[in-house]
């Protein structure tokens, strides 16, 4: 069995764990209204509850730098770069702090889906689906229910650095 999103697949019985990978692949163009529809391919959209955030820990987040207003019927999308670093020496408090900005900003904006731009996963990319990267920086850190929205991955030099086809699934 193959899941979209990563999750832990549950053993007993011999059973082979589900394979984890990030997304699927993007067609040639998709139509507005299939975007609105697409089923969760998130990070934990497995599990039958994830919690977000409660409403005092985005307190303020949007006014800091609050994005202008989208036109009636835009397109809305988050990217994200140069975000596989949790564990190592540098970046790994602000993986953390960005993927709570970011839940915090969907919660009000919305995004259809999260296009990655590179560099998923420091500093080799990933040995396999099984690797325990994935819910290491991708599951435990993008968990929040916002964030639960079909993540669409572009591989950077880090990510060639191991096995491209498991991130691009």
């Amino acid at each position: 069995a193959s899941t979209a999103n990563g999750g832990a697949g549950g053993g007993g019985g011999g059973a082979a764990a589900p394979r984890r990978t990030m997304g699927g692949r993007l067609p040639d163009r998709i139509p507005r209204d299939d975007l609105a529809g697409r089923p969760s391919t998130g990070p934990a959209s497995s599990s039958s509850s994830t919690p977000d955030l409660r409403s005092d820990e985005c307190a303020g987040m949007e006014q800091i730098n609050p994005a202008p207003p989208a036109p009636e019927g835009a397109l809305q999308f988050f990217t994200i770069g140069d975000w596989g670093v949790r564990g190592m020496q540098v970046g790994s408090e602000s993986q953390l702090a960005v993927a709570k900005a970011m839940a915090c900003v969907a919660r009000s904006q919305q995004p259809m889906f999260i296009a990655t731009l590179g560099d998923n996963f420091y500093p080799n990319g990933v040995s396999s689906v099984d690797d325990p990267q994935f819910e290491f920086k991708f599951e435990k850190v993008y968990h929040q229910a916002s964030l639960q929205l079909p993540w669409y991955p572009t591989l950077g030099d880090h990510d060639h650095c191991g096995d491209v086809a498991a991130q691009s699934e």
